[in-house]
């Protein structure tokens, strides 16, 4: 995986931005990594909030990455590795709220598809802080677990996009079907079922 930054026009060190590339070029990390997609997110972790991403493996298992936000120049870390048999498209991932309290650190929740279903995941996060760190390899009983909570849908190809919505927050997905469609899916809290909505009948550009 490659990082790149778009600095900002001039920020506090005087540095100036406004572009991709040097430089705000960070190089690579990673190794046998097939795909990465719509999956980095900064987390109310550490002072700066650090940054998780999930990537698929060439082996077809899923990959936990993160990078400790408050240590300058810090470089990615590895963590968790769960799941199998992925490697068609890419995995999206969200921060849920958690709880009410401002501190609270939500789960991460993913959806990819495969096998033309959406597979849900979620990670446990109630423990994760900044000297509770994920660790590589597979997730250790009470730290790190990452839970399939479901597969759904018929004839998917890919999801694009997740969020955690305002109306009782629900998850909500835009997923596309094998005609290159695109379809609402969404969880309701109520009782954390998914349901198919809307199916759009305009076709994506192939």
């Amino acid at each position: 995986m490659h990082q790149y930054l778009r600095g900002l026009e001039t920020d506090d060190w005087g540095q100036t931005g406004g572009v991709w590339g040097p430089p705000w070029d960070y190089g690579t990390f990673g190794s046998g990594v097939l795909m990465t997609g719509p999956s980095l997110l900064q987390a109310n972790v550490g002072r700066n909030g650090n940054f998780y991403l999930v990537c698929v493996l060439k082996s077809g298992q899923l990959q936990l990455w993160w990078n400790d936000l408050d240590g300058l120049n810090d470089a990615w870390q590895e963590g968790e590795i769960f799941g199998s048999g992925y490697g068609w498209t890419p995995p999206c991932m969200i921060q849920s709220q958690g709880d009410d309290s401002d501190t609270a650190v939500g789960n991460f929740e993913l959806v990819i598809a495969s096998g033309s279903k959406i597979h849900h995941w979620y990670r446990e996060n109630r423990g994760l802080s900044p000297t509770n760190r994920p660790e590589v390899g597979k997730p250790k009983a009470g730290n790190g677990q990452w839970y399939k909570t479901a597969s759904f849908g018929t004839s998917i190809i890919h999801v694009w996009g997740l969020l955690e919505s305002s109306f009782h927050s629900n998850l909500e997905l835009i997923a596309e079907t094998s005609d290159h469609k695109m379809q609402h899916w969404y969880r309701d809290t109520a009782d954390m079922q998914w349901y198919g909505g809307t199916l759009d009948e305009t076709k994506m550009a192939t």
